[in-house]
């Protein structure tokens, strides 16, 4: 698969697995496509996902009055920047306009059947149900560092998410020793296996418990005949792990976080 065929499927993915909640607004045209929630101020659940402004159409302008519309509400949001997202200087607009942090980014794909992963012993991993709520989002928040009033406040998010039914994506809790350590999530895109949402406690990191939730991922994709599976990896973190696990490097992309709250 060639770089901007990986690009293109990756933004579809991360389009595809927008955290949409009730009260989210959504603007899907061809030229964007953007999620803005007023009651949740995380920056995973505001942002922009797909860029496709022509430069001879006051490319710069739109970037700016989208990122002031933001500001002006007060409100973080996380820019997505693809090898094909236009204008083909995104990157530059973006960068001098003090984002808050930049992330660099490995968009990494994998056929599912030339994936194998050994078994750990040590590490459980399973879905998230009614029973497991709490230890997956004390997991979960542990490796996000969410604490407090936005712990409490995932919590309940992820309890009312459970009880509609309409996840609209898969969790799964990782047990080290029987403890709960790490979390990640999956989302189905055609025939396509979207893995996202790793996180893993400090007091767990560095005894393969992400690699496990890699591993019990894959093994659900193989079950349901999803030929392929795609990453959107941090470069310094998830995707060196990853890309020793036998995925292949796609393209190469970045994020950009603005924080106006």
């Amino acid at each position: 698969m060639d770089k901007l065929e990986i690009s293109k499927k990756i933004e579809d993915c991360i389009i595809a697995a927008a955290w949409i909640k009730p009260e989210t607004k959504i603007t899907d045209t061809p030229e964007i496509f953007k999620i803005e929630n007023e009651v949740s101020p995380f920056v995973f659940l505001n942002g922009v996902f797909r860029t496709n402004l022509e430069p001879s159409q006051g490319a710069e302008l739109a970037i700016q009055t989208t990122l002031n519309s933001f500001k002006d509400k007060k409100r973080c949001l996380r820019w997505y920047s693809f090898p094909h997202s236009q204008p083909s200087n995104l990157d530059h607009y973006l960068s001098k306009l003090n984002p808050t942090v930049i992330t660099e980014l490995y968009g990494l794909y994998a056929n599912v059947n030339e994936i194998q992963i050994p078994s750990s012993n040590d590490i459980l991993v399973e879905e998230l149900c009614e029973e497991n709520v709490e230890d997956y989002c004390q997991a979960s928040n542990e490796g996000w560092g969410q604490t407090g009033e936005a712990a409490a406040k995932i919590l309940a998010d992820t309890r009312r998410e459970l009880k509609s039914g309409k996840m609209g994506y898969r969790a799964f809790l990782a047990r080290y020793q029987g403890q709960p350590a790490s979390t990640g999530l999956l989302r189905i895109v055609g025939d396509v296996g979207y893995l996202l949402g790793g996180s893993t406690s400090p007091k767990f990191q560095g005894k393969g418990i992400y690699k496990q939730l890699v591993r019990h991922r894959i093994e659900v994709l193989k079950n349901q005949k999803i030929p392929l599976s795609l990453i959107l990896a941090r470069k310094a973190t998830s995707a060196p792990i990853c890309l020793k696990l036998g995925f292949k490097l796609g393209c190469e992309c970045k994020s950009y976080d603005f924080n106006f709250t």
